[in-house]
């Protein structure tokens, strides 16, 4: 059994690693940002089917374009429209989740960056404001008020959840990258890559009760009294563009479409930020955020079934 022991220990170091890459430190900046973990394993169910069709001869790499980003991407982008659009014949695979930060993107991404796909083209749909510091909120709760206030565990109590959830994730891949093992052994593949299976937004308007709180949401970190960069973001913005090029894509960044109202709030800070860091990677930018009347809006930044069907049949065209 002697024999085992380097392996053991080389196991163990990776799977130490995996927890010191997480950036573990005194200040609370290293917490994960929160996040929907379900699609985890909707990135995963989906990226199986896709590794399956690439073996049986159906997809190429090269023929295929990741659209990855947060939930405006998810909700504003159709694949099959994009694939049916594309003028030099593409297969288009969207992978959105909810998030509004770099951080949150770059560890959705992991479950792409740990398949076999290597995507000929990859567009990072985003945000120019996604730069921001992010914000958390304590407990809602006016019996835990005081201790939210004054106790650091119980005003990270979600990023804490999630450290210990995106530790085991990166513990799990770490095993599987030792073993080589498929992503398959942790996901079913979907019947269905290509389409979603999230309710698409008609052509109403959400309530205005629901505007007005989101409004106030935005408010909390991107008026420019508020608004406040993040180094993290930035990293991990790097981070991100890095890990897809050294797979071979070609990295796009799309801006996607906002409304007026909401292009109005961010400071000019914001936009200066990513278009510094665009110049330092070198990267294709398309600039959307203006593309869509505000009547093709649910909310004031994600699009309705009419809005993402243009969309769709647009995008492919500008991507030669």
């Amino acid at each position: 059994m002697l024999f085992l022991t380097p392996l053991v220990h080389f196991g163990l170091r990776r799977l130490l690693l995996a927890a010191l890459t997480l950036g573990c430190g005194p200040n609370p900046s290293w917490l994960p940002p929160q996040f929907g973990w379900r699609y985890f394993g909707v990135f995963g169910s989906r990226i199986v089917a896709v590794e399956n069709l690439q073996q049986s001869g159906q997809v190429r790499d090269a023929r295929l374009v990741v659209a990855l980003g947060v939930s405006t991407t998810l909700f504003g982008l159709d694949g099959p429209q994009l694939t049916s659009h594309d003028p030099d014949g593409r297969k288009w695979l969207v992978l959105g989740a909810t998030a509004d930060s770099f951080r949150t993107l770059r560890i959705y991404s992991r479950v792409l960056l740990d398949s076999s796909l290597h995507p000929g083209t990859v567009v990072l749909g985003l945000h120019e404001w996604m730069f921001h510091k992010e914000i958390r909120d304590p407990p809602d709760s006016s019996l835990l008020t005081f201790a939210a206030k004054y106790l650091w565990l119980f005003h990270n109590y979600k990023a804490l959840e999630d450290w210990k959830t995106v530790f085991f994730y990166r513990g799990a891949s770490e095993v599987r990258r030792l073993f080589h093992l498929p992503l398959s052994v942790a996901y079913e593949p979907a019947a269905d890559p290509w389409t979603i299976d999230e309710p698409v937004y008609d052509g109403r308007r959400r309530p205005q009760q629901y505007l007005d709180n989101q409004w106030r949401g935005f408010n909390r970190y991107l008026d420019p009294t508020h608004f406040e960069s993040s180094q993290s973001q930035v990293d991990a913005f790097t981070q991100l563009v890095e890990a897809l090029r050294a797979r071979g894509a070609r990295v796009v960044c799309v801006l996607l479409p906002e409304s007026s109202k909401f292009r109005r709030l961010y400071p000019p800070s914001a936009s200066r930020q990513f278009e510094a860091e665009a110049k330092n990677q070198s990267l294709e930018v398309f600039d959307l955020r203006d593309s869509m009347p505000d009547d093709l809006f649910y909310d004031y930044t994600h699009l309705n079934q009419q809005g993402r069907e243009r969309l769709s049949a647009e995008l492919p065209s500008l991507l030669p």
